[in-house]
């Protein structure tokens, strides 16, 4: 994404051109993800190595689900405009690709820094991997309703997609952890 908007500079130098368009980062989480059972068929069509035809309207109806579904509690984390990221990145890097690299990262270094962790993700990390390592992050009447909700949403008797319905939830904390564990 980073380089077709650098094919839009006016400018000599990418740095310059992307300090110019002052980049900010943002992180949205919600606790209920309103398009979870919506994605399951396409995710059962990949786990068999099969290809997945969407049906008409289908990216639609997800996006608009996607808008007025029920989250329950959203966070919205607006960050500092990167100027001082990309001076440092300018000053580090004379290779375009480098440069382009290292803004991405630094935009993913600012997302993953914001970005908030819900009950729902720690549960689901906790019951994928079988463990409680997460428990002092939610209640049993917040596991509880997850359970619930993953019962009503999905097929529970099927590995693959509970393995899949868990991993949208847990994702978020295997890699804000990656994230915290490398700095």
């Amino acid at each position: 994404v980073l380089k077709m908007l650098g094919m839009g500079s006016d400018e000599a130098n990418l740095m310059d051109y992307f300090k110019k368009i002052k980049i900010v980062p943002v992180s949205i989480s919600y606790e209920y993800d309103p398009t979870d059972a919506l994605k399951m068929p396409q995710l059962m069509a990949e786990a068999k190595a099969e290809i997945y035809v969407k049906e008409k309207n289908e990216d639609f109806i997800t996006l608009l689900s996607g808008i007025i579904g029920q989250k329950k509690r959203i966070h919205i984390h607006v960050g500092d405009v990167l100027n001082k990221e990309i001076d440092a990145i300018a000053a580090e890097n004379d290779n375009t690709n480098k440069q382009i690299q290292a803004l991405a990262q630094a935009i993913d270094d600012s997302i993953l820094q914001s970005y908030k962790l819900w009950p729902t993700n720690y549960i689901a990390y906790d019951i994928l991997n079988k463990t409680d390592k997460y428990s002092s992050h939610y209640t049993e009447n917040e596991k509880s309703l997850f359970e619930r909700r993953l019962e009503m949403k999905i097929d529970c008797s099927n590995d693959v997609m509970m393995e899949g319905f868990l991993n949208m939830y847990a994702n978020p904390v295997v890699n804000k952890s990656k994230y915290e564990n490398a700095i």
